[in-house]
């Protein structure tokens, strides 16, 4: 006889599963337990980039004591961004192409200099993504999706040193713009090492006398007359006032 699908005397709004109930769960195997406690390892920074974003959000001091000078014109300001690009929608207007995210970062000196602004990295795809570079996820997380912090130059210095000493870390794209900042902090260091210079007096010499030849006097010696132009023209006397008192003392005596 076949099984009648509801039987007689209940109502027919009831469902299947509220009839024959629902199917009692296993339990959950020990790897399934494991699995689910353990949380998933944190990535890595392995490009520059993000080893970037890492340092300034952790605030590693770099190898320095202190990553904020006290000496305020010592001190810059760096500001990382995230600059996202829509991508284009398809010729019917339903799908849309991923995003580009550009990594920005801007020094701008306490001193009287220009900044400057220069891309880090870019990425093609979506932040949830296994992917994404760390430095996406972390900014993505900030308000505005920028952070600002300020480090004094050496500490700038000392991560452009980490960055490009570390083998695996730069690649030929990613050069040129690293050797723009080391370039930028060199001028910087530069300012403060003139400076901090001693101001050293310059070192006073006597000046040789100028010499002089017996030649040199031989044309002033030549235009000289050795007529006596004591006596003038019509036998008046030049000699002064006292040479002619003399003259009658003399006489007198």
């Amino acid at each position: 006889m076949p099984r009648q699908s509801q039987p007689s005397g209940l109502p027919h709004k009831l469902t299947a599963r509220q009839y024959w109930g629902t199917r009692s769960r296993a339990p959950p195997r020990p790897h399934d337990l494991l699995a689910v406690q353990t949380p998933r390892p944190p990535c890595e920074p392995k490009t520059a980039a993000e080893i970037c974003v890492r340092a300034l959000f952790e605030e590693l001091p770099l190898g320095l004591s202190v990553s904020l000078s006290e000496e305020n014109l010592k001190n810059i300001t760096l500001t990382v961004a995230v600059r996202e690009t829509p991508g284009p929608l398809d010729r019917d207007g339903f799908f849309k192409a991923m995003s580009t995210y550009e990594l920005v970062l801007t020094l701008e000196p306490v001193m009287f200099m220009r900044r400057l602004e220069v891309i880090l990295d870019s990425f093609v795809g979506d932040e949830d993504m296994g992917t994404a570079p760390t430095w996406l996820r972390q900014i993505s997380r900030a308000p505005g999706w920028s952070a600002r912090y300020v480090r004094q130059y050496q500490w700038m210095m000392h991560l452009i040193a980490f960055v490009t000493l570390k083998p695996g870390v730069l690649d030929d794209g990613n050069v040129p713009v690293w050797l723009e900042l080391a370039e930028y902090i060199g001028r910087i260091k530069a300012v403060f090492d003139e400076a901090a210079r001693p101001r050293v007096p310059p070192e006073l010499r006597p000046r040789p006398r100028p010499r002089r030849s017996a030649n040199m006097l031989v044309s002033p010696m030549a235009s000289l007359s050795l007529e006596d132009d004591t006596i003038g023209k019509g036998g008046e006397d030049k000699t002064s006032g006292f040479e002619a008192s003399t003259t009658a003392l003399d006489e007198s005596g």
